[in-house]
Formats: C-alpha cells, structure tokens, sequence
C-alpha cells in the first residue's frame, strides 16, 4: 500500500477545517479552549505557507488551488475577526474596510473565473495575508490577557495597532490588484 501523498489542495482544506475548530474554541470561554483555538490558529495559518512551498516546488499548482486557496484564507481570517469583534476585542466597523476588500476582490476573482481568467496571488497579496495574521495572534493574546488578568492600555494598544497595520495593507492589496488586473474586467 503506498503512503498517501498530501497535495496543497490537501492542505487548504485542512486550513478550512481548522478554521472552524478555531471558531469553535473560540468562543468558549475557559482559558483551555482559548490556547488550543491559538495553536489551532497557528497550525491553519501556517497550512497556507505549506500549501503554496508545496504547490510551487512539486509543480502542483492547479487553478483549483488558485481559487480555494483564497476563499480558505477569508475564511479563516474574516471568520476569526468576527468572533474577536463579537468577543469586544474591537468594534465591528473596524472590520469594515477589511471585509469589503475581501469580498470585493473575491467578487472579481469569481467574474474573472467565468472569462476563464485565473488569477494568482500577488506579493502583496500575500503580505496582507501575513499581517491579518500576525494581527488576529497579537488580539489572541490581548483576549487572553483581558479575560484572565486584566485590562492593560499596552496591550490595548498594540491590538489596534496591528489591527490599522493589517487594514492598511488589506486596502493597499486590493489596490495593487485593482492596478493589475484592471484590464481583465473589459477583456
């Protein structure tokens, strides 16, 4: 019997099952559950890393991967910064220009599906994927720091700190895909 090979697309919907492991630890409330839905995080966060190494060194990129590798990562992040606004973390209007950028480009990787256009993720793409990330793990942490210690202005502050820093580059990705694909909308 051979090993069974895992393939990027393995992985991402991996990352879409974690995601909803994290959902759901999440919004426990003991402390326990509130670690695992880290590491849960972590580990999810860390399969879009895998899966895009994987995809690009054994030559397995696919336009499925191309498209479920996006919506993965939406949902394990605009599902998350939901929970932690619904948690008091920040206020759900903060969360605004992030989920419009998302949804926005998204709605555009979809029309593009149609006129047979797949469109890769872009470096910078890629960066805001790393700084919602760093950004929901530092609101992890000022979460835990809140409900199991108190409130601290310090952590605070660097929850919306890193919260502005992950907007920003959400806004200035959808840009840069805006720039570069603006010609595909009329093709």
């Amino acid at each position: 019997m051979s090993p069974i090979k895992i393939t990027p697309n393995h992985l991402t919907i991996i990352r879409v099952i974690l995601a909803f492991v994290t959902f759901y630890l999440l919004i426990q409330s003991s402390f326990t559950a509130r670690i695992v839905a880290l590491f849960v995080f972590t580990v999810a966060a860390l399969t879009d890393l895998w899966d895009g190494q994987l995809a690009r060194s054994g030559a397995m990129v696919t336009n499925f991967g191309k498209i479920l590798d996006p919506i993965a990562d939406k949902i394990l992040i605009l599902g998350t910064l939901f929970i932690l606004s619904d948690l008091g973390m920040y206020p759900f209007w903060a969360l605004i220009p992030i989920f419009v950028r998302e949804v926005g480009v998204t709605g555009i990787r979809f029309y593009f599906l149609g006129k047979n256009i797949v469109v890769a993720a872009e470096r910078s793409g890629k960066i805001k994927v790393i700084s919602q990330i760093i950004s929901l793990f530092v609101t992890y942490v000022c979460l835990m720091v809140r409900d199991y210690s108190h409130s601290n202005i310090f952590f605070d502050l660097a929850n919306y700190t890193f919260l502005a820093g992950a907007t920003w580059f959400s806004l200035s990705s959808g840009w840069d895909f805006l720039k570069h694909n603006w010609r595909n909308l009329y093709a």
